[in-house]
């Protein structure tokens, strides 16, 4: 795998060399191990590639100087103690690989390391960079090439055979663009990391199945993982540390904490030891059973090739239906990596790229990838919105609301809902700015108009019941025959949260209104998480369809007006500003232990009567919250009584692709039933004992063995099994969705509930609100502190955001604004570096559609609509529609004819050149024309 790091100090640099890279391991004095140029940018300067690094050209690069003028490379250079002088790209093999290799001496896997860990760099070079700023310019610009060494090593620093090379890689590329050097901008390099990593394994992994071993996964096979932690000495070194250090101080360390522990704990370097010495030394380690073992395997490697089973194009179709599952564009090294883990070791790379440059089922630009048939069920959406524009009388003209406290804005946006004549209409609101306040005006004023509330989820389903209307899951609405029996022309169907609904649920929303002739009502708010699904389909009308929709404003959860106008700038994606101004209130704090310093925050606020939420952004941020708490409150007696193990499901979050290919499985892991399937009952749990070609040999809880072929994923979900510790008084986080039963008069349990355990009792549950968890629900974890989107529906007095460095690639805009806004009252953040977390809120996880990809091109070809003016005020719709509704590029008939006009004209040009993705989207938009009108033939 590749890990990477910057080297800013000169000296260490030096030592760094003489000591670390010069020679052939950590240990040796005079056996010198030569490094090697690589790169392009290497070449350029006179660097022949693959020939042996010399100190001299090696420093002076360092200093940012050419190695045979001695010139200044780049013109633009930092402070010494602040200029990034390389980076130091690690590329280690496999733990079997490195035993295997150095114990046995199969030079063989050695030279396959070199050439898998070379072929990954390769690929990362494409992605080296350069900033521009001219004209005032700040954006990074493809360079390509690289200026760099290569060091290759056999031992870990506790002498432990590790084979790895370090690629180091200095701050200088060539710009073509300019004609000169420049700094290297690595942020695209750090980017694919990931993708690199699966480039090294698979090609790793295919000379080692050439040569005649096995592997499993990217192991080889047949050697023992407790062979494999016996050389792992470092890790069991670092984890023993931190484990000491944590228990000392009665909670988890923070990132920082850690790389200060886990370097301060490194063993001195042994010298003047030979290679020969080691070697010895690590085979007095072995048992000598383990020696045979390792030299059975060796013998019959015998360079007969391991037989490949899986397709290039089967890899392809894996990653596409996986990658697509959530997302409606992807970076094409996404799809290239999951087809690499996927097929690893039996896929060629290069076959692999021209495979996904010929699919025309995908649609690119750039380094960006999308395809035709999310194209397709975008412009469903935007047609069927267009053509219900004006095609309906108003619901309620002239309604005057019936609160007198409504604001103005709030007043406008029903005015506007219940006065459009489309079809589709609703709210814009963000955080706290009363949506659910003129939705109930809404409801008042259709008391005769058969109407459905929904929403996209059980736990926003609830909230809507609670605060009075009758709701159903979207869910149910869209497959429940009687639900849709509630539904005829005129109809009106109200989707809260609708900002948390994918691209195929609100295509079948739309379809189910276009069948019933119903209108349909959206309320949401774009700024805040999105669903799980693939496709921001709110976002998606508000940009490239006529969506209009009453705008609420002004927030009125916070009832400070300083707090309030932060939560104000955070909703408009100023998030830094948003963050000074709670720092200036002093609401931003660094303490020296962040999770005491939020719990006792938080437990001080409900003891003072105020509610109070924890938010962190992942789930190891919020176990490290949650002991703090726990602690404390066992301390004072609030949790008493006998405390229980109790045996929970946490999902591993797979999508449909990685549950129905058993490749994907290791013993261990659980499954858990959520339909009948075959012998296996709704909400049995299994346990994975074996991964066989044509299957998984499961355990159930009673013993008995069974084997399962994961054909359809929607049937179970893939997990781990986790214990966690639970006494009265403890507060849980309901993770699943249970249905009433009626004949017991259990009530319902709903995935993302807070509740309080009244009794724990031989693995059994009690609720202090009389509910008994069944003994096979088991979905469920502490609910002391949540993640932002679990917090996304609620309200609080007070809300405390825990957001460390060990969280920091976790944290984001829609993660800072959902966690802020919770508050009435007060919002305080607890972190140990205030800088690292402001500048990682400006970073966005909004998702592009396809039609955001393309926007450009299609524009270019006239398919593309220019969007107005998304909130109008009631007054000005009229006189707004009528021009609007004449403009020739608003017919839906007009897409088609102009896709049809510009795929003859790129005839001519497709048979000379390779298409471009505007003229795929026509091509694709006049074939499936008919699929995207009312009535017309499926694909």
């Amino acid at each position: 795998m590749f890990t990477a790091s910057a080297m800013k100090n000169k000296a260490t640099a030096q030592v760094y060399f003489d000591e670390h890279l010069s020679h052939n391991d950590y240990y040796t004095e005079g056996e010198v191990q030569p490094g090697y140029w690589i790169g392009e940018g290497a070449d350029r300067l006179g660097l022949q590639e693959g020939s042996p690094v010399d100190q001299s050209a090696f420093l002076s690069l360092c200093d940012g100087q050419h190695p045979e003028t001695g010139e200044r490379l780049t013109l633009r250079q930092n402070a010494m103690g602040n200029r990034r002088i390389f980076f130091d790209f690690t590329c280690s093999a496999p733990k079997s690989v490195s035993v295997m290799a150095v114990t046995m001496n199969d030079t063989r896997l050695v030279e396959a390391h070199q050439a898998a860990s070379r072929l990954a760099l390769k690929e990362l070079e494409r992605f080296a960079a350069t900033r521009i700023r001219v004209k005032g310019a700040d954006a990074d610009r493809p360079t390509g090439n690289v200026v760099g060494a290569e060091f290759l090593h056999t031992s870990s620093r506790a002498l432990d055979p590790q084979l790895h090379t370090h690629f180091t890689l200095f701050n200088a590329t060539y710009d073509p663009k300019e004609n000169r050097w420049k700094a290297l901008q690595p942020g695209d390099l750090f980017a694919v990391t990931k993708y690199g990593t699966e480039v090294y394994r698979n090609e790793l992994c295919r000379r080692v199945l050439e040569l005649g071993y096995e592997v499993d996964g990217f192991e080889i096979k047949g050697i023992s993982p407790e062979l494999m932690r016996k050389f792992s000495k470092r890790a069991v070194e670092r984890d023993s540390v931190i484990a000491q250090m944590e228990d000392r101080l009665g909670r988890k360390l923070s990132n920082n904490e850690v790389s200060l522990a886990v370097h301060k704990s490194r063993s001195q370097k042994v010298k003047g030891i030979s290679s020969a010495e080691v070697r010895q030394r690590q085979r007095d380690q072995m048992a000598p059973s383990e020696i045979e073992t390792l030299k059975s395997l060796r013998q019959n490697a015998d360079g007969s090739p391991i037989v490949s089973r899986i397709e290039p194009s089967a890899a392809l179709d894996y990653a596409k239906a996986h990658v697509f599952e959530r997302a409606s564009v992807v970076p094409e090294t996404e799809i290239l990596r999951h087809a690499l883990i996927h097929g690893r070791g039996q896929v060629d790379l290069e076959n692999l790229k021209s495979q996904v440059a010929a699919d025309r089922d995908f649609l690119r630009v750039g380094n960006e990838i999308s395809t035709r048939e999310i194209l397709t069920a975008e412009m469903f959406l935007i047609e069927k919105l267009n053509d219900g524009q004006s095609a309906f009388a108003p619901l309620a003209p002239g309604y005057q609301p019936a609160n007198p406290a409504m604001g103005e804005d709030q007043k406008k946006a029903i005015a506007h809902v219940l006065g459009s004549p489309d079809q589709f209409t609703g709210f814009r609101g963000l955080a706290g700015a009363g949506k659910t306040t003129a939705l109930k005006e809404v409801d008042l004023a259709l008391q005769d108009v058969p109407r459905v509330f929904c929403a996209p989820t059980a736990a926003a389903t609830e909230v809507l019941r609670k605060d009075g209307f009758e709701a159903v899951t979207l869910k149910a609405l869209l497959v429940d025959p009687k639900q849709k029996q509630k539904l005829h022309r005129g109809a009106v169907i109200v989707l809260d949260e609708a900002g948390l609904v994918g691209l195929s649920d609100m295509r079948d929303l739309f379809g189910l209104a276009a069948e019933k002739g119903a209108r349909i009502i959206l309320s949401g708010d774009t700024g805040q998480h999105a669903g799980v699904a693939r496709g921001d389909a709110l976002r998606l009308l508000e940009d490239h369809s006529l969506y209009c929709y009453g705008q609420l404003d002004r927030i009125r959860r916070q009832q400070r007006s300083d707090y309030r106008e932060t939560v104000e700038l955070a909703a408009r994606h100023r998030p830094q500003e948003a963050y000074d101004k709670l720092d200036a209130l002093g609401w931003v704090e660094e303490p020296e232990q962040i999770y005491e310093a939020a719990a006792t925050a938080y437990l001080n606020a409900r003891e003072n009567g105020r509610s109070a939420l924890l938010v962190a952004p992942t789930w190891s941020e919020i176990e490290s919250v949650t002991e703090s708490v726990r602690r404390k409150l066992k301390a004072g007696g609030a949790i008493s009584g006998s405390e229980e193990q109790i045996s929970v499901f946490d999902s591993s979050g797979w999508t449909q692709a990685q549950k129905t290919h058993v490749d994907q499985y290791r013993v261990g892991q659980c499954i858990l039933f959520q339909k009948r399937t075959g012998s296996f009952l709704l909400n049995e749990r299994v346990e994975v004992m074996d991964v066989q070609p044509n299957g998984l040999r499961v355990r159930s809880e009673d013993g008995k063995e069974r084997t399962f072929r994961p054909r359809s994923g929607d049937s179970f979900d893939v997990g781990e099994r986790r214990e966690i510790a639970l006494a009265p008084g403890d507060q849980i986080l309901l993770q699943a969705n249970r249905k009433l039963n009626r004949s017991s008069g259990t009530l319902a349990l709903v995935n993302g509930q807070i509740a309080t355990v009244k009794a724990v009792k031989e693995g059994q549950v009690t609720l202090t609100d009389g509910r008994i968890l069944p003994s096979d629900y088991r979905q469920f974890t502490h609910g002391y502190c949540v993640t932002s989107h679990a917090a996304q529906a609620r309200t609080v007095d007070s809300v405390f955001l825990v957001a460390s460095s060990r969280s920091a690639p976790a944290i984001h805009r829609e993660q800072f604004y959902v966690s802020i806004s919770r508050g009435r009252q007060n919002c305080r953040i607890f972190t140990d570096d205030k800088m690292l977390l402001r500048d990682r809120i400006t970073r966005s996880t909004q998702r592009q559609s396809a039609l955001d990809l393309l926007k450009k091109e299609l524009a270019a070809l006239g398919l593309t609509p220019p969007r107005e003016e998304k909130t109008v005020p009631p007054s000005e719709q009229s006189s707004r529609l009528r021009p609007l509704r004449s403009a020739p590029m608003l017919s839906p008939n007009y897409f088609i004819e102009a896709a049809k006009r510009a795929f003859r004209q790129w005839v001519s040009r497709i048979q000379k050149t390779r298409q471009s993705p505007a003229a795929q989207a026509a091509a694709q938009h006049e074939t499936n024309s008919q699929v995207i009108r009312p009535g017309g033939p499926s694909l």
